[in-house]
């Protein structure tokens, strides 16, 4: 049982290694404004009390982030819609996702350009 699950972790890490850098980019710009988002909250909460401002962000860095991990799904099966679903969580998170939004954005921002500029054949049609 226990060879079961390191060879699953193995495989794991070889299909994150073998993943383009656009995706790779995608995906840790949606785990850290998932992964980024709580900790600034906890962090705000232990330095200056509870603020509600802080809790909208870190749903919205969750949902958003959530959401540009899915577009990398969605670009292996379409690549334009996938493209886009990118951009725009990437920019969502930007302009309304806090500080961990902002991190989390500017990678997946430029993860989605990337991504653009090896197939800018695709929007020319």
């Amino acid at each position: 049982m226990v060879g079961d699950s390191s060879s699953t972790l193995g495989d794991g890490g070889q299909r994150l290694t073998e993943m383009p850098a656009k995706d790779m980019l995608l995906v840790l710009g949606s785990l850290l404004a998932i992964v980024l988002a709580p900790i600034f909250f906890i962090l705000e909460v232990a330095i200056g009390g509870l603020g509600l401002s802080g809790l909208g962000a870190v749903i919205v860095d969750i949902v958003i982030g959530f959401l540009m991990l899915v577009s990398v799904g969605v670009m292996r099966r379409n690549r334009v819609n996938g493209i886009l679903l990118a951009l725009i969580s990437a920019v969502l998170l930007i302009a309304l996702g806090g500080a961990a939004g902002i991190i989390g954005g500017l990678f997946g921002l430029v993860g989605g350009l990337i991504a653009l500029a090896t197939s800018y054949k695709l929007f020319l049609k």
